[in-house]
């Protein structure tokens, strides 16, 4: 018998318990979400020019400053809207404090699936990507952000298949989620 079969026949008095259970976890959620919005609300402001440091000696950094300096989340997220690999491709060469902040904006549009269905595999496996190869190559500019980027890891490790991303193509998110665990193990 399958669990919907359960609660179908189920006499009501026998589902309150569970009912009470998935209205806590829900609201366990939702406060969770609403304290990680007022947090990046009041502590993570736009990068300023200071932030950018020296953004002009390399051209990668010049490219990214050029895209993103002085955009707010929601001005991020309609570029990564737009190409999702490409402005992937322009955090890597961002500072810290500008990293962190699109980073941000990045986790907040993966969250948010206003993206093309077409582009869903693309989304989480530049997501997922990104903060391994940060957690791997730069863990100082990831780290103070990991707990914010990690749920949205785990969703999308844990649902694969919801972002239509075949494992022969994009790799498997659950073994990529494992390995930046081992690597946050030993940082």
């Amino acid at each position: 018998m399958t669990a919907s079969a359960v609660i179908e026949n189920a006499p009501i008095k026998d589902l309150i318990p569970l009912f009470s259970i998935l209205n806590q976890a829900w609201a366990f959620f939702l406060e969770v979400r609403i304290l990680s919005i007022v947090k990046h609300m009041v502590i993570m402001k736009i990068p300023n020019e200071k932030d950018w440091e020296n953004w002009n000696l390399n051209e990668d950094t010049r490219y990214s400053h050029g895209r993103f300096a002085g955009k707010s989340n929601e001005e991020a997220q309609s570029y990564f809207k737009l190409n999702v690999i490409e402005a992937t491709d322009e955090l890597r060469w961002m500072p810290k404090v500008p990293f962190q902040y699109y980073m941000i904006a990045f986790k907040d549009f993966v969250e948010s699936k206003q993206y093309d269905e077409d582009d869903a595999p693309n989304v989480a496996s530049c997501f997922i990507g990104l903060v391994l190869e940060k957690l791997e190559s730069s863990s100082e500019v990831i780290e103070p952000i990991i707990h914010d980027l990690l749920p949205t890891m785990e969703y999308i490790a844990m649902n694969q298949a919801e972002y239509d991303a075949d494992i022969e193509i994009y790799g498997n998110f659950q073994i990529k989620l494992n390995q930046l665990k081992e690597i946050l193990g030993k940082v």
